[in-house]
């Protein structure tokens, strides 16, 4: 397996993981949840894994504070809906540690195939507890 394959194969269990876990918090249920930064509705495999900071850096790649569930209108159409995607990490999580997040996208961070691996199965288990 190439580290792009690996990478690829723990962005989706990680996406499922992200969507799983919004939908429950939003909905209660794991067939539909609320897009992060529209708030409307969708069924699960509607939802997608939006990014706060754009470019999918990385240094926060997987970081769960920073990926919640988007639909395909914000994530994609708006490009992350990023003025509401803000409002929103202010919100949940505060000005000062939303600067913090900010700032951690300049960090360097450089993947290897066993530590991807590890951090799929971890992503598979926290999948499993939820469900």
């Amino acid at each position: 397996m190439t580290l792009t394959q690996a990478k690829k194969k723990c962005w989706e269990e990680f996406s499922k993981y992200i969507r799983l876990r919004d939908c429950l918090k939003t909905t209660g249920r794991t067939t539909e949840g609320k897009c992060y930064t529209c708030g409307r509705i969708y069924p699960f495999k509607s939802l997608q894994g939006g990014h706060f900071i754009p470019g999918r850096h990385n240094s926060i790649l997987f970081s769960e504070d920073q990926v919640h569930a988007q639909c395909y209108h914000c994530n994609i159409g708006l490009k992350g809906a990023w003025p509401e995607y803000y409002k929103n990490m202010v919100r949940d999580f505060g000005e000062e540690r939303v600067k913090e997040m900010i700032f951690k996208e300049k960090e360097v961070k450089q993947f290897k195939i066993f530590g991807l691996e590890e951090l799929r199965r971890e992503i598979l288990q926290k999948t499993k507890n939820l469900q």
